[in-house]
């Protein structure tokens, strides 16, 4: 790396711990974060390659290295069509300016996953004590994937950058019922969307879960349904507005062809990582419109890999990470008639969003990082969960709040 760009990261990461200074005395936690993910990356450029730092990390720096080659008023006008292509065509702007090196990308990546770790902080803080959103920022900081994902060339930091961003304006919406909290909710969506397609959906599964979670918790009171409505409305419209604008139905097709062409897609997938000594049996590859397949995908994408499936000390990792989801839902299910409505909302949307992923999935790496995207907010339901199990308590809202989520006065979590 150059000077300007060695100058420009340091810079960065001074910000990033000044802003963990203010934000819940987050110093200490921005910093191991930034530390181990340097050394992560550092360790992957010189050392030893990390995991998911093979194709991937690869033809996203030669896609950035196609867009240096070109002038910038090509680049600006002349974005690429695919999500996939996105990332590199962002991160090609920050190479035009301080100069080129895949050292300095992964560095990009590295200071966007430590800022994961304040929005992390944000978001628990929206619901949770201050000691428990530490907790929950401490877990980000530490937690072996988000860690590897942020020092490779990889979008999954970018979009769990947009997505965290999201839930914490939904929760905002939830909280105080307005509609810009709800609009910054879907803007976010947006982003995301844009480095991974299938996240619109997000669009329709927040509102979806946000109905399930009310209809769920016995504590809900009182409400009116004018909100849940509305954000269902505009969110439909919003989806609506993105169709009409993005690729036209006519290529999608009708519902039968769009069985055909995924089957023959999870078909071709289970030819091309059988040569690798994929996780996924084969039979995962029929139809996902089978109720027996899909569950059993789902199971797989979710709590893989397996005990018959352990082949070295990253498959036992995966498998307690696995263990970890599971432990999750257990939580969920026990307590699902006293949690109140965000920790539920956000249980359905981890269980919706993952659901999405798994029906286009054919192996256990594939899965473990689609997961990433979620595994905050199931962190934190999970905390909710476990807080409820200790203390019977929920919710750090005021009465206002406490009267429309249907808690009842003095339900706090104690921190």
């Amino acid at each position: 790396m150059n000077i300007l760009q060695s100058a420009f990261l340091i810079a960065c990461g001074l910000v990033l711990l000044t802003i963990g200074a203010h934000k819940g005395r987050l110093a200490v936690i921005v910093a191991v974060g930034l530390t181990i993910r340097s050394v992560l990356a550092i360790a992957d450029d010189s050392v030893y390659w990390l995991p998911w730092s093979g194709s991937d990390s690869l033809v996203f720096y030669a896609k950035l290295l196609s867009w240096m080659k070109l002038p910038a008023s090509e680049v600006l006008l002349s974005p690429p069509l695919s999500t996939s292509g996105m990332y590199p065509w962002l991160l090609s702007w920050f190479t035009r300016l301080f100069g080129d090196g895949y050292l300095f990308a992964v560095f990009l990546n590295v200071l966007l996953g430590t800022y994961n770790i304040i929005q992390m902080y944000r978001f628990a803080i929206e619901f949770l004590s201050r000691r428990h959103a530490r907790l929950a920022a401490w877990f980000v900081c530490l937690f072996p994937v988000s860690a590897v994902l942020s020092a490779v060339l990889i979008r999954e930091t970018l979009i769990a950058t947009f997505l965290l961003a999201a839930l914490t304006w939904f929760v905002r919406a939830i909280k105080t019922r307005r509609m810009h909290a709800l609009l910054m909710s879907a803007g976010f969506i947006f982003l995301a969307a844009i480095f991974h397609g299938a996240l619109i959906l997000c669009l329709i599964i927040l509102p979806l879960s946000y109905a399930l979670g009310t209809a769920v918790s016995r504590r809900y009171r009182g409400a009116r349904l004018a909100s849940p409505t509305r954000i269902a409305l505009v969110s439909a419209f919003l989806l609506t507005l993105i169709l009409s604008a993005g690729p036209r139905l006519s290529k999608i097709g009708n519902a039968d062809e769009l069985a055909d062409r995924l089957d023959a897609r999870l078909a071709l997938e289970g030819k091309r990582t059988a040569a690798k000594n994929s996780d996924y049996p084969v039979f995962l590859s029929r139809s996902i419109f089978r109720p027996d397949i899909a569950l059993l995908r789902y199971c797989y994408f979710m709590f893989a890999p397996f005990p018959w499936m352990w082949r070295g000390p990253m498959d036992l990792l995966g498998a307690l990470l696995g263990a970890a989801n599971f432990y999750g839902f257990v939580l969920a299910w026990r307590y699902r008639k006293r949690l109140s409505v965000v920790p539920l909302t956000l249980f359905f949307s981890v269980f919706l969003t993952t659901a999405m992923f798994s029906a286009g999935v054919n192996n256990v790496g594939t899965a473990i990082r689609h997961r990433n995207k979620v595994i905050p907010a199931l962190f934190c339901a999970s905390l909710a969960a476990y807080v409820t199990d200790r203390n019977g308590l929920q919710q750090p809202f005021s009465r206002r709040q406490q009267s429309y989520l249907g808690t009842t006065q003095g339900q706090r979590i104690t921190g």
